[in-house]
């Protein structure tokens, strides 16, 4: 599976995506069904990045669910 979200590197070759390019690659990840591992290196993402951004979006979305009342 490759992407079709575009990415940009730096001269030191680090990968730069925008916020909508993070939810959209986050999302291709749920879809995927492969390891955050295996999906990372495929997209050519740190994965202590990457691991933090699904970090993130998983206490971002059960801060959302506790705010809302309805149970996880």
């Amino acid at each position: 599976m490759t992407s079709t979200i575009k990415t940009s590197r730096d001269r030191r070759g680090k990968t730069h995506v925008s916020p909508e390019q993070r939810e959209a690659l986050l999302d291709q990840f749920e879809r995927s069904g492969m390891k955050a591992v295996q999906f990372a290196a495929e997209h050519k993402i740190n994965y202590k990045t990457f691991g933090n951004w699904v970090r993130r979006r998983r206490d971002r979305n059960r801060q959302l669910q506790d705010d809302s009342g309805h149970p996880s």
